[in-house]
């Protein structure tokens, strides 16, 4: 099969799986159309068009091209999903479709254009350079990937649904006190009250804690030795259903 020919059905093939994806309303069909226009075609249009042949490069080795067109999806993947969300549309799955067969055919496209100034009868001009193509895209490429994953690392997208959280834990209190240390931190999004209830031996007991975002408690509470289990559940506010609950056993104290 000729290289435009590879070129054309790979662009074609974008093509179809976008479509798949915009119009099937199946899930396990439109998983099938991800996976080649997500995680091989954009690799594999950059490939082609980095190291098109003729050009006087050397060429990678199967392993090599296999782990560069993965690698060239995944960040095409990545940069084009930052990009799309902060547009006003948002990301979205038509969206996200285009992009990629976008970059797509635009690669493949490119790769046509190399192979035809590379061949005999074109111009002269490709052959005045001592400059390998190749090697300038891929320093290019990983310039513009970690400026990208630079400015991602920077940039605060917003998150109108995240919500918090909160740790708990308990451990053996240190010391002569034979007891357990209980510790709770808060990382939900506002000041949060929370009321901690601890058995062990039959007993019951409560405490109270009031904790802003980021701030921590630690409860020591001695502990005779019986046997079973000291058992530590925490509620948020007005719920009346367990949050968290840790235990230890009396015997390891």
């Amino acid at each position: 099969m000729s290289t435009r020919r590879i070129d054309i059905l790979g662009s074609a093939l974008a093509l179809t799986c976008a479509c798949t994806i915009w119009l099937v309303p199946w899930v396990p069909v439109r998983f099938v159309a991800v996976v080649p226009l997500a995680l091989v075609l954009p690799g594999h249009a950059m490939v082609r068009a980095i190291f098109a042949q003729g050009n006087g490069e050397s060429q990678p080795t199967r392993s090599m091209q296999l782990a560069l067109v993965l690698a060239l999806s995944l960040v095409t993947l990545i940069l084009g999903s930052l990009l799309l969300d902060l547009m006003p549309g948002g990301l979205q799955r038509f969206s996200w479709a285009a992009l990629l067969v976008a970059v797509t055919i635009i690669a493949y496209g490119f790769s046509v254009r190399r192979r035809r100034l590379a061949a005999p009868d074109a111009s002269v001009l490709p052959r005045l350079t001592d400059l390998r193509i190749g090697s300038a895209l891929l320093m290019l490429l990983a310039l513009v990937i970690a400026v990208g994953a630079f400015l991602g690392s920077r940039l605060l997208l917003p998150a109108p649904n995240a919500t918090g959280y909160t740790q708990l834990w308990m451990l053996p209190a240190a010391g002569p006190v034979r007891g357990v240390e209980i510790g709770i931190e808060c990382d939900q999004l506002h000041l949060t009250r929370y009321r901690v209830m601890i058995r062990h031996g039959g007993r019951l007991r409560v405490w109270r804690v009031d904790l802003l975002p980021g701030r921590k408690a630690v409860l020591t509470v001695p502990v005779r030795a019986s046997r079973g289990y000291v058992t530590a559940t925490l509620y948020r506010q007005h719920f009346k259903r367990p949050y968290r609950q840790v235990r230890i056993a009396n015997s390891t104290l």
